[in-house]
């Protein structure tokens, strides 16, 4: 392959990885503020005595989220392990919110 036939190549595709950088990098920025503004309403709610499930399915949620692209990269079983203990305690405190709200 020549270096014509290379930049004409990397000039047809339609993949900006500064686009895609900053995509990812605003991911990570948006999952760390939300994980800090619910472990803040989970300090709040517990000193104030109110139940926190709601938040913690939430958390339990994009925490499963943010796991499981690693596994399908890695293949680690640790990976897995959280991933299937995230969905675990998503549903768990799932369904205690809805026991609780609804009794």
């Amino acid at each position: 392959m020549n270096k014509e036939e290379i930049l004409r190549r990397s000039r047809s595709t339609t993949d900006d990885e500064g686009m895609t950088h900053s995509q990812n990098e605003g991911r990570r920025l948006a999952s760390w503020s939300t994980f800090f503004v619910i472990l803040f309403l989970v300090i709040f709610n517990a000193v104030n005595d109110i139940e926190n499930t709601a938040l913690v399915a939430i958390l339990w949620a994009d925490i499963a989220g943010s796991v499981y692209p690693v596994y399908r990269f890695s293949r680690k079983k640790r990976f897995l392990f959280l991933f299937v203990f995230a969905v675990c305690a998503t549903l768990a405190f799932l369904v205690l919110h809805i026991v609780r709200t609804l009794r």
